[in-house]
C-alpha cells in the first residue's frame, strides 16, 4: 500500500495526473492481521514468529513431532497437567512428570528443546495412527497429520455406467444459444428440465 502511494506521487510529481489506488487488499491483510494489529494496540506487545507454539497460552509441550516411516509425523498438545502426566508415563518417562524442570508449563517452555528431543527419540518408533489412539485414549490431545508423499487422489479410469451413454444419446443435440455447458440430460430431481 505505501509503495502504491509512493508511485502515485511520483506519477503525479512527473505528470500532473493523479492515480486511483485501489486498497482492498489492505482489507483482507487486517483481516488475516487482526490479532497481531489488536495486541500491539491494547497491549504494545509485537508480533513473533512462534512456529507450533501457542502464543498467548503457556502450553508444553506443543509441537509437531517426527513418527516412524518417511515423512510421517504427530501433532502433540498437552494443554492441562493432567495431560502432561499422561504423556510422560505412555511415553515411560515418569521420570519427566517428577522433574523440577518440567513441573510447570513454563518450566517446560524454558528447556523446550531438550523435552522436544526425548518426545521425538520417543514417536520415532511409533506409526503415527496407532500413537494418535494410544495418546487419545490417555486423555492426550494427539492428531496424526496427513503423509504428505501420498498420490493425489486419482478420479476412476472408467465412467460411471451408464454415463457414457447418456452423454452418445445427446451428442448430436446442439448447445442452447448463448450457453457453453453441454446439453440438457434430465435429471429425476430436478422437474421441469427439458428432456
Amino acid at each position: 500500500m505505501a509503495l502504491s502511494v509512493l508511485a502515485a506521487l511520483y506519477h503525479r510529481d512527473l505528470t500532473g495526473e493523479g492515480q486511483w489506488i485501489d486498497a482492498s487488499q489492505t482489507e483482507a491483510g487486517i483481516m488475516l492481521t487482526q490479532v497481531p494489529v489488536l495486541d500491539w494496540g491494547a497491549n504494545g506487545r509485537s508480533w513473533e514468529r512462534n512456529g507450533n507454539r501457542s502464543p498467548y497460552q503457556e502450553i508444553a509441550p506443543q509441537g509437531i513431532y517426527q513418527c516412524a516411516g518417511d515423512d510421517r509425523w504427530i501433532a502433540i498438545t498437552c494443554a492441562s497437567q493432567g495431560q502432561w502426566r499422561a504423556l510422560a508415563h505412555l511415553a515411560g518417562h515418569d521420570d519427566w512428570a517428577a522433574d523440577p524442570r518440567f513441573a510447570s508449563a513454563a518450566g517446560r517452555i524454558a528447556h523446550y528443546d531438550e523435552l522436544d528431543d526425548g518426545i521425538t527419540a520417543w514417536t520415532r518408533s511409533f506409526e503415527p495412527y496407532g500413537l494418535m489412539a494410544r495418546l487419545q485414549a490417555a486423555g492426550v490431545a494427539g492428531r496424526r497429520l496427513p503423509d504428505r508423499r501420498r498420490p493425489p487422489r486419482q478420479r476412476p479410469a472408467v465412467a460411471p455406467p451408464g454415463l457414457a451413454d447418456r452423454a452418445d444419446r445427446h451428442a448430436d443435440r446442439p448447445l442452447a444459444a448463448g450457453r457453453d455447458s453441454g446439453p440438457d440430460v434430465p435429471h429425476p430431481a430436478l422437474p421441469g428440465r427439458p428432456p
